[in-house]
């Protein structure tokens, strides 16, 4: 999107000077922002290396690492930038089915520049990245949009207005107890742990309506900015990877006037900046791509995966918050130019129609993993839910009606289900019995109690499940305790 060109004394104060084309900022805001996330997902989600089956997952994630880097070094080189699309997506295939959501909708943000850059360069309307970044804006926007739409959606169902239950009022908690005010803690304070689930939700789905409105969609940016950073401050558990993500999207929604002033405050920032610095924070940009890396794919256990979360803590404070205060300013400092938002054209609608489809399949129970519903205490099980305006779902596979019950097992992950009240489809006992063929397990299937020494003998468990539904169609375990209780880690079964 190409905004007019204005003048550094319009966002600054100072002299008359040429401000940079919006086109321009956005495109380097896009490449840094995409860069840095990545960095942040290595850093927070390590991987199983140097073991059979392993060695491609890690050089992608090597070439994720570089390229990232590369990135944040040079964000206006659209090699780089092109080859960081290519490898996010391929990633998040090979980490799946236990991948976060968060790298799905990194995954899908790549492919949507990917694809406006195909179309830019074989129908001759330009591949620079420019061209690129204006053509990319209506998808990308419309994928953060869905995305962040059906995550709020999500939250509005009995379980999680449940103070007892709310994953709103678990991390609330977690929050303040890492930063030491466990005097805000909502334990043994229903009233309050209702009102922090209310207002959680609240602020989920105001936010995709303010950005819709062109009269709102600044304070719609500086709300998703502002809720997302303080979410990620959390020291207990790392959520800045998911919020860095975030922050892709929402800087696609700033409009010319806060990309002028953010990027001529950023230029005058690093003009004012000696050579000699720039070199050692060049030093330390490639010294925090390295260990992000070597936390993401090191061998287990390694020190270098909690110091790659302790540096993805620190990085949040100084990155996320710089990032958040910049655009303030910006605001601040300019007048608003916004635009109407723009549906895409025909062919640049493919991967928002994906993420739709993404964010439908936890109601159509296709799977219930990495649906845009993470965090949400949302059941879909077997026709029935607890969201607050579905009565039912729409069972199209009947999958998650064979269920088991996890009794014993020699596996530690399987026993950590015993006695929990958890119970786990049967699909992913099958896939999950062909990774580990050696152990043993004890479960109770349609009344029956079954003994599986070891587990690949079992013919109920043999076979395991195609690469497409083992990829494609996780689903997740299935809360038998009468509550949607806030599942926090993956399981055996995601």
């Amino acid at each position: 999107m190409m905004g007019p060109v204005v003048e550094a004394s319009d966002v600054a104060g100072e002299a008359p000077v040429d401000a940079p084309d919006a086109g321009d900022g956005r495109a380097t805001l896009f490449a840094l922002g995409l860069a840095v996330a990545a960095l942040f997902h290595l850093a927070g989600n390590p991987r199983p290396s140097f073991e059979p089956g392993a060695v491609v997952l890690t050089l992608v994630q090597l070439g994720v690492g570089v390229a990232a880097v590369a990135t944040c070094l040079r964000p206006r080189q659209q090699a780089t930038l092109l080859t960081l699309c290519a490898l996010i997506p391929i990633s998040a295939w090979m980490e799946a089915p236990t991948v976060g959501n968060h790298w799905v909708l990194a995954a899908l943000l790549a492919l949507g520049y990917l694809v406006a850059w195909s179309v830019g360069l074989l129908r001759g309307g330009g591949a620079d990245r420019v061209a690129t970044i204006a053509r990319f804006l209506p998808s990308g926007r419309l994928i953060l949009l869905i995305a962040y739409g059906f995550a709020g959606f999500a939250k509005l169902n009995s379980d999680f207005f449940d103070p007892l239950q709310s994953c709103a009022v678990f991390y609330q908690d977690q929050l303040v107890s890492s930063l030491g005010l466990g005097g805000l803690s909502a334990a043994g304070r229903p009233s309050l742990g209702t009102l922090v689930a209310v207002v959680s939700a609240a602020v989920e789905l105001s936010i995709p309506l303010l950005l819709l409105s062109r009269r709102t969609r600044r304070p719609g940016v500086l709300v998703g900015l502002s809720f997302h950073w303080l979410v990620a401050l959390d020291l207990d558990q790392h959520f800045w990877d998911f919020s860095s993500v975030l922050f892709v999207g929402f800087l696609l929604f700033l409009d010319d006037g806060q990309v002028h002033a953010l990027r001529a405050g950023t230029v005058r920032a690093w003009s004012d900046i000696r050579r000699p610095v720039r070199v050692v924070l060049g030093a330390c940009v490639v010294a925090c791509g390295a260990l992000a890396v070597a936390a993401s794919v090191g061998p287990a256990p390694s020190a270098a995966r909690g110091w790659g979360v302790a540096l993805g803590h620190v990085t949040w404070w100084l990155v996320g918050t710089g990032v958040l205060v910049g655009v303030w300013v910006a605001t601040m400092r300019s007048v608003a130019e916004p635009v109407r938002l723009r549906l895409p054209p025909v062919f640049l609608c493919v991967v928002p129609l994906v993420v739709a489809l993404n964010g439908l399949t936890p109601y159509l129970e296709v799977k219930t993993g990495f649906g845009w519903q993470m965090y949400s205490n949302l059941r879909t099980v077997a026709g029935e839910t607890n969201h607050l305006l579905l009565p039912a779902t729409l069972d199209v596979t009947g999958t998650q009606e064979d269920r088991v019950e996890i009794l014993a097992s020699s596996d530690p992950a399987l026993a950590g289900l015993v006695d929990n009240g958890y119970e786990v489809v049967l699909s992913e006992l099958r896939e999950y019995a062909a990774d580990h063929p050696d152990e043993s397990v004890t479960y109770r299937r349609d009344g029956v109690v079954r003994i599986a020494e070891p587990i690949g003998d079992d013919p109920a468990l043999a076979g395991g499940v195609g690469v497409l539904s083992r990829k494609l169609q996780p689903y997740r375990v299935v809360d038998a305790s009468g509550d949607e209780r806030c599942l926090t880690v993956f399981s055996p079964a995601r």
